[in-house]
C-alpha cells in the first residue's frame, strides 16, 4: 500500500508540489510549442475554434503568439497534475537520494511519449483525410467555414494523439518509478 497511500514526510510534500510546478511549468512549454507546430499545420484550426474558446487570453498580441498563449493554457494544468502524480509515486516511495533524477526521467517518458503520439497523430491524420477520407470532416468545412478542413483534421488527429500520449506516458513514467523503488530495494 505504499505507492496508494505512502507515508509522506513535510519535506516529500514540499518536494511533491516542486513536482507539480515543475510539471506545470514543463506542460505549459510544452503546450506553447506544441501549438506552434499545430498553427503550423492548420492557422484556421486556431481562427476558426481555439481562439473563439480561448478569448478571455487573447492579450491582442500576433496570431503565432496568441497560439502559444492556447497551448500553455490549454496544457499547463495537465503538467501539474502529472507532475504531481510522479512527485507522489516517487517522493513517497524512492530514496530522497535518488527520487528528484527518477521523477525526471519520469517526467521526460511522459513528454517524450507525448510527442511520439503527437507525430503519429499528424500521420494518421494524413492518411484517414487522404482521398475521400476528408469527406468526413465535411460537417466542420461547413459549420466552421474551412477553406483547408485536411490540415485542421490533421491538427485534431495531433491534439487527440497527444493527449492520449500524456496519459500512457503518464503510465509509463509512472511504472519506470515503481521500477526505480523496486531496484533501489533489491
Amino acid at each position: 500500500m505504499d505507492i496508494l497511500y505512502p507515508r509522506l514526510r513535510a519535506k516529500q510534500i514540499g518536494r511533491m508540489l516542486g513536482a507539480a510546478i515543475v510539471g506545470a511549468l514543463v506542460g505549459g512549454a510544452y503546450g506553447a510549442l506544441h501549438d506552434q507546430v499545430s498553427y503550423s499545420i492548420s492557422p484556421e484550426y486556431f481562427t476558426r475554434m481555439k481562439f473563439l474558446q480561448f478569448a478571455y487570453a487573447d492579450f491582442g498580441w500576433s496570431n503565432r503568439w496568441f497560439a502559444a498563449v492556447v497551448g500553455i493554457f490549454a496544457s499547463w494544468w495537465v503538467g501539474m497534475i502529472a507532475g504531481w502524480f510522479l512527485g507522489r509515486i516517487g517522493f513517497g516511495y524512492i530514496d530522497e537520494n535518488k527520487a528528484v533524477a527518477c521523477v525526471g526521467k519520469a517526467l521526460g517518458i511522459l513528454i517524450g511519449t507525448a510527442a511520439l503520439t503527437g507525430a503519429i497523430g499528424i500521420a494518421l491524420g494524413y492518411l484517414q483525410t487522404a482521398g475521400d477520407g476528408v469527406n468526413d470532416w465535411n460537417e466542420w468545412r461547413e459549420e466552421l467555414y474551412l477553406k483547408d478542413v485536411r490540415s485542421f483534421a490533421v491538427v485534431a488527429y495531433l491534439h487527440g494523439a497527444s493527449y492520449i500520449g500524456a496519459i500512457i506516458g503518464l503510465i509509463a513514467g509512472s511504472g519506470y518509478l515503481v521500477w526505480c523503488g523496486r531496484k533501489e530495494r533489491a
